[in-house]
């Protein structure tokens, strides 16, 4: 027989022989170890959030206007203008139409906001935020224009002699401010600070100061 034969004969009897040994002692062959390492899955990282967008409904839902927020900057579309909003260094916002005049400035301090024209800073207002969760809005000399006092429902926009003037009311995550005649003036389903909407009401604003700090006090988040 030629030699590999023998020795292939030889190694199977070999085999066969330690086979046998192996079941009939009932032990069990250890698996042979591995250099693989298995890996967790890698995270998946959150795709980057888009501009945020506010729909806002005026005049009874007729009107829609769309505010952009996008870092510190956002636009105001679908009114009879638009608007581009700034936010500066310091805080304040810059509001300028859509050839870049300069038309209000909103002024962010400690508990409050002061608003004003751009060309006259002098004649401004300001809005206040106390402790108990109430508001003031006022003139630069401290003369009260419109007192905001936090309710259940929301707010309540009264005047100096304490007449009801308008309510901002949050349900059902829909924010809307009605007239003292129970009349929509603006409506948004989107995730606006409640606070944000109170400009709307203070009539003695232009709309570019009202939705300059309305636009303030929502990236405030008070």
């Amino acid at each position: 027989m030629p030699s590999f034969f023998r020795t292939f004969a030889y190694s199977g009897a070999t085999l066969a022989l330690a086979l046998m040994v192996g079941c009939s002692t009932g032990d069990s062959v250890d698996p042979q170890p591995t250099d693989e390492v298995s890996e967790a899955p890698a995270e998946i990282s959150p795709a980057p959030s888009g501009p945020e967008r506010i729909r806002l409904r005026a005049n009874g839902g007729e009107e829609v206007l769309v505010l952009r927020i996008k870092e510190n900057e956002a636009t105001l579309e679908g009114g009879a203008e638009s608007f581009d909003l700034i936010t500066n260094a310091d805080q304040s916002v810059q509001v300028a139409d859509a050839a870049g005049a300069a038309l209000a400035v909103v002024t962010v301090g400690d508990e409050q906001w002061v608003v004003g024209n751009a060309d006259q800073p002098e004649d401004s207002y300001v809005l206040r935020r106390f402790s108990d969760g109430n508001y003031q809005f006022e003139t630069a000399a401290g003369e009260a224009i419109y007192g905001i006092q936090e309710r259940a429902y929301g707010f309540e926009i009264t005047a100096p002699d304490e007449t009801s003037l308008y309510k901002l009311r949050l349900k059902d995550e829909r924010l809307v401010l009605r007239s003292a005649e129970n009349q929509p003036v603006m409506v948004t389903r989107d995730a606006l600070v409640p606070a944000a909407m109170l400009p709307f009401a203070f009539d003695v604003l232009s709309p570019e100061q009202q939705v300059g700090l309305a636009y303030a006090i929502h990236q405030s988040g008070s």
